[in-house]
């Protein structure tokens, strides 16, 4: 329930819906989206932060709802902020919140490849693919989990049919780098 009144309130922010505020015999809009609102909206629906626990157990569908919660919240943040015209300090509040589950040095890689920098100094978004494969994947899921190098490196693969007429597969995978000390996402790289 929490989680469909946060996406009815940002839709309702990012629609432009505007509150009217009467000065004198003049109306004047105010129309105030920011990037801290949308984070405000946001938090509700917001994932726990990663816990050791999960990347111990044997159930790797924990692991795999928890990365797809987070992969869907970071889609969240990117698409509701793409019609914003972003400040510098928009982007470190941004990438704070990012930071919340990725890595510093991941949390600028999804900024940088989202929002591109203007030659006023301001960001914009840049039209693509949604961040992470994971919310496709339907069936015939695997999750496997390995330590290296001072990380959990966890692959994960599975199908999606696009078709409600006849049965057609598509296979996707991601890849996932954990820093072992942080529990931070150090990397993503979904094989298209």
């Amino acid at each position: 329930m929490k989680k469909i009144i946060a996406v009815c309130m940002a839709i309702l922010l990012i629609a432009g819906c505007s509150a009217s505020v009467q000065t004198g015999a003049k109306e004047q809009k105010n129309t105030s989206v920011t990037v801290a609102t949308i984070l405000d909206v946001l938090r509700v629906t917001a994932p726990d932060k990663l816990a050791g626990e999960l990347l111990q157990t044997s159930n790797k569908i924990s692991l795999f709802l928890w990365l797809r919660d987070v992969e869907n919240w970071t889609n969240q943040l990117l698409r509701y902020s793409q019609r914003l015209t972003l400040t510098e300090k928009d982007k470190q509040l941004l990438t704070d919140s990012l930071q919340d589950y990725y890595s510093g040095e991941q949390a600028l890689r999804i900024f940088d490849s989202y929002f591109q920098k203007g030659s006023d100094g301001t960001y914009t978004f840049k039209e693509q693919e949604s961040f992470g494969v994971l919310t496709s994947i339907q069936f015939a899921l695997q999750v496997n989990l390995k330590e290296a190098d001072g990380r959990y490196h966890i692959g994960i693969t599975g199908k999606y049919s696009d078709s409600l007429e006849e049965l057609m597969e598509s296979e996707v995978e991601e890849r996932i780098a954990v820093l072992q000390d942080k529990l931070l996402i150090d990397s993503v790289e979904p094989v298209r």
